[in-house]
C-alpha cells in the first residue's frame, strides 16, 4: 500500500516506517504526513541500533534518506466489477475460501475501458439530472455555525502535508449543520467533515459559498478559492415538474452565503497549483449529485469478455448492481430480435416490402382495442423495405411482424440469443415491454454481431490458490 511492493522486498528504512506507522496509521501516514512519519521512523531505527539489530552506518544512512512512497490510486476503477466477481467466487467456492485461501483471480476487465465507462456514466447521469433543474445546496449554514466550524476545518486541512508541487483542499460533502452548535466549542467530529483531497482538474468538491455578487459567486475550498460565473448556472432553474422556468438572471436567485455546494474544477490556461500560488480564483462549475441511476456494460463480441461494468452512480452509496441485478424495459432495443426471428423464419428477407400503416388489434383477454403508433405519432411512411423499417425503428412494422410470426417465435429467438428473463406473451413484446438485465441484453446483441451464436458472458478467466 505504501511502497508498491511485496513485504519481502522492503528496505530497512521502509520496514522501520511500517513498524512505526502501526501506532497511528492516520497521524503517522508517510503519504499524508511525511514529516511525522520520518520522525517516527528515526525513533524505530534508533531503538533497532540500541538493541543491536543494525549498525551505526545503517542508522546514519537511513536517517539521511527520505521516505519515498508509491501509494495506489485513490479510487482505482472497478468497484462494481470487483463486487460482482466476489459474489461469483463466494457462490462457487464459499466466502471462507475467498477470504482466507489467497486466491489470485484473472478477470476480463480492461482497466482503461472500466475507468472511462465510469466517467461516461457519471457524466451522463449528471447531464440528465441537470435537465431536471436545481434542487438547492447540500446544506445551508448560518453565520454562527460557519464561525464555529471554520477554525476546526482549517486546522484539519493544515495538518495535511501535501507532496511537493501539489495543493490539497477540503471537501465538505459530509457537513451536517446539526453537529455544529453555534456559540459553543464545536465538537472534534466537525473537523472530520473537511476531508482533505488533492486539487485536480475535473474533480468535484463540496465548498462553502462566502460571497455572492450579481454575476458570480465565490466558493471557499480551504487552501484555495474559486469563482462560479452566472453563465455556468443557466441550467439551475428551480425544479418544477409541470413547466420549464427561465434561466436565473442573478446569482442570488441560485446561491446564498453559507451554502455548501458541489463544484467541479474546470480547465484553465494556467495549472490550478499556479493559480493558487498567485492567489487567483479557480474556475468552478456548479454541480449536484444525481438522483437518477443507470448502468453500463461493455463486452467484446469475439471473446464475450466483459471489458467494463458499472452498476450505478456511486458504489460507496449504493451497492445494488443495476447492470446485473436490475431489470428494465428494453423498449426499441428489443426490435432486432423481432427482425431476427422474421429472417430466421425464411418468410421474410431484408428486401421484403412491409407497410408502415396504422392497424387496430384486439386484446383476446380484455377485448380492448390497441392501435400502435410510431415515435412520430400520426406520421406513417407506407410501403418500405424491411431493412429500412428497422433502421427507422417502426413500431407498426414490429407489431405486424410479431403478429405474423407469433410471440413464441420471437421469444424463442431472443432466448437463443441469451435473453433469459421472462418476456410477455402478447404483442406488446414487439415494443420491448418485457424487463431484461442490461448484461443479458448486451450479450444478446453480441450474439447478433457474432453470427448468431450464443456464448455466455465471461468475467473470470482463471482462479488460482496460493499453491
Amino acid at each position: 500500500f505504501y511502497f508498491g511492493k511485496s513485504v519481502r522486498d522492503v528496505t530497512l528504512g521502509e520496514a522501520a516506517t511500517l513498524a512505526g506507522v502501526v501506532q497511528s496509521p492516520m497521524r503517522l501516514s508517510p503519504v499524508n504526513h511525511p514529516a511525522r512519519a520520518k520522525e517516527r521512523q528515526r525513533y524505530v531505527l534508533r531503538r533497532m541500533f540500541e538493541e543491536g539489530w543494525i549498525t551505526k552506518a545503517q542508522l546514519d544512512e537511513e536517517n539521511a534518506r527520505p521516505i519515498v512512497t508509491h501509494p495506489p490510486e485513490p479510487d482505482p476503477p472497478g468497484a462494481w466489477y470487483a463486487d460482482a466477481i466476489r459474489k461469483v467466487l463466494d457462490e462457487k467456492y464459499g466466502a471462507e475460501v475467498v477470504e482466507t485461501q489467497g486466491l489470485e483471480v484473472d478477470v476480463a476487465m480492461d482497466a482503461t475501458q472500466q475507468r472511462y465507462a465510469e466517467l461516461a456514466l457519471s457524466a451522463g447521469l449528471r447531464a440528465v439530472d441537470r435537465r431536471q433543474g436545481w434542487r438547492g445546496p447540500v446544506v445551508h449554514l448560518d453565520e454562527a455555525r460557519v464561525k464555529a466550524a471554520m477554525p476546526l476545518w482549517r486546522a484539519s486541512l493544515a495538518r495535511v502535508e501535501p507532496p511537493p508541487g501539489e495543493v490539497w483542499v477540503w471537501d465538505l460533502a459530509k457537513v451536517n449543520p446539526e453537529d455544529i452548535e453555534p456559540g459553543e466549542e464545536a465538537p472534534k467530529d466537525v473537523a472530520r467533515m473537511a476531508r482533505a483531497r488533492p486539487l485536480e482538474v475535473g474533480d468535484v468538491y463540496a465548498g462553502l459559498v462566502t460571497e455572492v455578487e450579481e454575476r458570480s459567486a465565490t466558493v471557499d475550498l480551504g487552501a484555495a478559492t474559486g469563482a462560479i460565473p452566472l453563465a455556468d448556472v443557466a441550467w439551475a432553474r428551480k425544479w418544477n415538474p409541470s413547466q420549464a422556468t427561465a434561466a436565473p438572471k442573478k446569482m442570488a436567485s441560485v446561491l446564498a452565503v453559507g451554502d455548501v455546494v458541489q463544484v467541479r474544477l474546470m480547465p484553465a490556461k494556467a495549472p490550478p497549483e499556479r493559480l493558487v500560488r498567485e492567489k487567483k480564483p479557480l474556475p468552478l462549475s456548479l454541480e449536484q449529485t444525481p438522483l437518477v441511476q443507470g448502468a453500463l456494460v461493455a463486452l467484446d463480441p469475439a471473446t464475450r469478455g466483459v471489458r467494463a461494468l458499472v452498476g450505478g452512480y456511486d458504489f460507496a452509496t449504493s451497492q445494488f448492481n443495476r447492470a446485473l441485478q436490475a431489470r428494465r424495459q428494453p423498449g426499441s432495443a428489443m426490435k432486432p430480435f423481432v427482425w431476427g426471428a422474421a429472417i430466421e423464419s425464411r418468410r421474410f428477407t431484408p428486401a421484403t416490402v412491409v407497410y408502415d400503416t396504422p392497424d387496430v388489434y384486439r386484446d383476446p383477454w380484455t377485448g380492448k382495442e390497441w392501435k400502435p403508433r410510431n415515435f412520430e405519432k400520426d406520421q406513417f411512411d407506407g410501403p418500405m423495405l424491411l431493412t429500412a423499417a428497422l433502421a427507422h425503428s417502426k413500431n407498426t412494422v414490429s407489431v405486424k411482424l410479431t403478429d405474423a410470426l407469433g410471440v413464441d417465435a420471437v421469444i424463442g429467438f431472443a432466448q437463443r440469443m441469451g435473453i433469459a428473463s421472462e418476456l410477455p406473451k402478447n404483442l406488446t413484446l414487439a415494443l420491448g415491454t418485457g424487463e431484461v438485465q442490461p448484461l443479458e441484453l448486451v450479450n444478446a446483441y453480441a450474439g447478433l454481431a457474432d453470427g448468431g451464436r450464443y456464448v455466455p458472458p465471461v468475467m473470470i478467466l482463471r482462479v488460482r490458490d496460493r499453491h
